[in-house]
């Protein structure tokens, strides 16, 4: 992995207490900086266990969120971020 892994908030126990995952198109990133800002943008989001951007280049990024985080709240963090994003798909895997 090319860029840090954002520290995860997750619970110490391991349980994923109705963790999420989701997946987001992103749009407007450029380099390495540019995802790291849209991690920590999503990372700062309540609620959001764990963000990532495994690279730039494939325009997507990962998160795991408790249950009731609502996708158009994740958009809109990114997109104050100054990036597009749209939720594409919800229990995604990395691919």
């Amino acid at each position: 992995m090319l860029f840090k892994k954002r520290k995860s908030n997750a619970p110490a126990n391991g349980e994923d207490n109705g963790a999420v995952k989701l997946e987001l198109a992103v749009t407007g990133m450029t380099c390495g900086g540019c995802a790291t800002h849209v991690e920590k943008a999503l990372g700062s989001v309540p609620g959001v266990l764990e963000a990532r951007v495994p690279s730039w280049k494939k325009n997507k990024a990962f998160v795991t969120a408790q249950a009731g985080v609502v996708p158009d709240v994740l958009e809109r963090a990114v997109q104050d971020a100054g990036y597009q994003a749209q939720v594409i798909e919800t229990g995604g895997t990395e691919k």
